[in-house]
């Protein structure tokens, strides 16, 4: 018998009867040792509308062989909002270790399968800079909620650039924007060029010195 796991977690399989039913298995993404491996439920209603749900009621998870996630060894998150999430590649002692490969489906209710997608994040505030193409810095992963004060935890790479507060250890972290980034990327530019300037005034300076020692 394939073992599985559930979110919500007193979930099975014989619980999503009567008025809902399971949609078809998910793989929409291959394990690799840069990010992990990533079953994200936004993505899988975007690129399946037509056999997903706005709302799922559940989620269930296994290894692509039908095996059972928690005999893998794998550090892993579910929740039915964000999908499955294998975070090897994201933990110290992990990071060499690649994910399984797994596939997810969802409990729907059988009215709502196909069809489309109900907008309730808030409205994106207009920014004063103008709009560019560019993708550096900009977000991979669209969160389920677009908040900061009654988040929720981020999908690991959902935000390219973040910040780490350390004493010892972290204590502080968020996001930063890409124009903070270039300007950080400017500053580390500049430190480098006045230290290549300083190396190559020493290196004058020690020749000069040193050509005295020696006669002409």
């Amino acid at each position: 018998m394939s073992q599985a796991m559930f979110d919500p977690p007193s979930f099975n399989q014989n619980s999503c009867t009567s008025y809902n039913e399971w949609t078809i298995w998910f793989d929409t993404s291959d394990p690799n040792l840069s990010q992990g491996e990533f079953e994200v439920t936004n993505h899988i209603q975007r690129l399946f509308p037509s056999f997903m749900c706005p709302d799922p009621i559940a989620i269930e998870v296994r290894t692509l062989v039908d095996g059972d996630p928690t005999k893998t060894g794998d550090i892993f998150r579910l929740t039915k909002a964000d999908g499955f999430l294998c975070l090897n590649q994201q933990v110290v002692n992990y990071k060499t270790k690649l994910c399984t490969d797994y596939k997810v489906r969802y409990c729907c209710p059988k009215t709502s399968i196909g069809q489309p997608m109900t907008t309730t994040m808030p409205p994106v505030i207009t920014m004063t800079n103008p709009t560019t193409t560019s993708t550096c810095g900009r977000q991979v992963v669209t969160p389920s909620y677009q908040r900061i004060v009654g988040g929720v935890e981020a999908i690991a790479h959902s935000w390219p650039w973040i910040v780490s507060l350390q004493s010892d250890d972290h204590f502080c972290g968020e996001y930063e924007n890409t124009e903070l980034k270039q300007e950080k990327d400017i500053i580390e530019r500049k430190r480098l060029d006045f230290m290549h300037q300083l190396q190559t005034v020493s290196k004058q300076q020690l020749h000069e010195d040193t050509s005295s020692l020696y006669p002409r």
